[in-house]
């Protein structure tokens, strides 16, 4: 797959979210007769448990507390329409993190924005299993893929030229 920068937004305003706008060019999607499945967020694809351990004996530690906010968007030709999206899922860790994920779609296009606060930055040994379980849970929901279904180019046609 090749990725480009293709613009840099809002790089001087600090109070706004940075939008970069990425050409890419290849295969993001595995094909499967009509289907086409793509990771609903590509830059957790592949990514490596967070805690593939089961035991641990010493505290968790990081150093620092942080927020991520991805949003992605995806947009394909009308010849494709969505036939499945990962669902909804909020999920928190005591008072200490949160999870969130979305996905929704249009016509030509698919969002899936992805929210993770973590606020602690030290876990006892004994907080361990419950924040693994955590991670496990949402490090799976960011492998959930979207589905799309391939139409006929008569159908795009028509959709596109009814609007």
């Amino acid at each position: 797959m090749d990725v480009k920068v293709a613009t840099i937004e809002k790089l001087d305003d600090y109070e706004s979210p940075l939008v970069v706008k990425f050409n890419v060019k290849g295969a993001i999607a595995s094909s499967t007769g009509k289907r086409l499945l793509f990771p609903g967020d590509i830059f957790e694809t592949n990514a490596k448990p967070t805690f593939p351990h089961e035991k641990r004996e010493t505290p968790v530690y990081f150093h620092y507390s942080y927020y991520n906010q991805d949003a992605v968007r995806i947009n394909f030709p009308p010849v494709f329409s969505v036939e499945s999206l990962p669902t909804a899922m909020k999920q928190q860790f005591q008072s200490f993190a949160l999870y969130a994920m979305t996905a929704e779609s249009t016509p030509t296009s698919v969002t899936v924005r992805r929210n993770f606060t973590l606020g602690e930055i030290l876990y006892a040994p004994k907080e361990y299993d419950d924040l693994r379980a955590f991670y496990n849970k949402f490090e799976s929901k960011d492998q959930e893929s979207v589905v799309l279904t391939v139409g006929s180019v008569a159908t795009a046609k028509s959709t596109t030229e009814s609007k």
